[in-house]
């Protein structure tokens, strides 16, 4: 049924206009940051001589950065992290709340091409550098609408079937058998 009646069903432009400007609540996007960052991971359980260790090195990989090696490299050559290391230890764009509490304030703190001291997380140590920062506010018509209509066809969509299926269910004459 679905299917069948998505394709009856036609938004107009004013209806997803209106939806935009009734909820503009729900057309925040949160502020965020693309940083790159170097990991030196240190176990749990590491002694505390093995963290001075972990810590010291990622010091003097901060101290190489602010020296003029390319932060990039660096983080090829020497990060703990899997998930970037790769990329030069680029990181997708992150809202508050989807790190550590730790590394979150000092990414949020940074300027761009600014690069944080030494952050400890639970993971390790971090040396975080800022490449982009974008300020949260309401997402623009322009790039809601599209989903916007989705969302309105989906909800007519399921109006609709709840209104067949009512229909169907009056017409039908059921008999219980027990």
């Amino acid at each position: 049924m679905e299917g069948e009646l998505s394709g009856e069903i036609e938004v107009s432009e004013e209806q997803k206009k209106t939806f935009y400007q009734e909820n503009t609540e729900k057309m925040q996007e949160p502020d965020q940051v693309r940083v790159s960052h170097i990991l030196v991971m240190a176990d749990e359980n590491a002694t505390e001589e093995q963290r001075a260790q972990d810590k010291k090195k990622t010091e003097d990989l901060r101290a190489r950065a602010v020296a003029g090696e390319e932060f990039a490299a660096l983080a090829r050559e020497n990060s703990d992290d899997p998930g970037s290391k790769a990329n030069g230890g680029e990181l997708p764009w992150m809202s508050r709340g989807d790190t550590v509490p730790p590394f979150e304030e000092a990414a949020f703190a940074l300027s761009p091409g600014e690069m944080s001291e030494v952050v400890q997380t639970r993971y390790g140590y971090h040396v975080i550098k800022l490449a982009e920062r974008k300020e949260g506010g309401t997402i623009p018509y322009e790039r809601a609408q599209e989903q916007i209509e989705k969302f309105l066809r989906d909800q007519a969509v399921r109006d609709r079937i709840i209104t067949e299926v009512g229909a169907l269910k009056a017409a039908a004459d059921v008999e219980i058998f027990i």
